[in-house]
């Protein structure tokens, strides 16, 4: 046969999921904000290796032109490109082959 459902069953079950919902979101808060740190630094190093300021990866926080970025980013000769075909034709070495 039916069972009849109390009001009092159903709040006490929603007050049960709203508290497991707020844990939920917390955690994930927090696990989403060390991961965007630990982004930001990789993200920063790599930028500072290429010869570039650490200031462009507040552009990677922008829509689309981040994007536009990373794709420029890639396919433009990096500073540190250039500084090393300076010095390589100011020894005379020749530049090896790229396939």
């Amino acid at each position: 046969m039916s069972e009849v459902i109390t009001t009092e069953e159903i709040t006490t079950t929603t007050n049960q999921l709203s508290n497991l919902s707020s844990g939920a979101i917390a955690t994930a808060i927090i696990i989403g904000s060390v991961v965007f740190v630990i982004m930001l630094i990789a993200y920063t190093n790599v930028i500072a290796r290429a010869g570039y300021s650490r200031v462009w990866i507040l552009i990677m926080l922008v829509p689309i032109a981040n994007i536009v970025f990373l794709l420029i980013f890639c396919f433009k000769e990096w500073p540190v490109q250039r500084e090393l075909a300076a010095l390589r034709s100011r020894v005379g070495h020749q530049p090896a082959q790229q396939y």
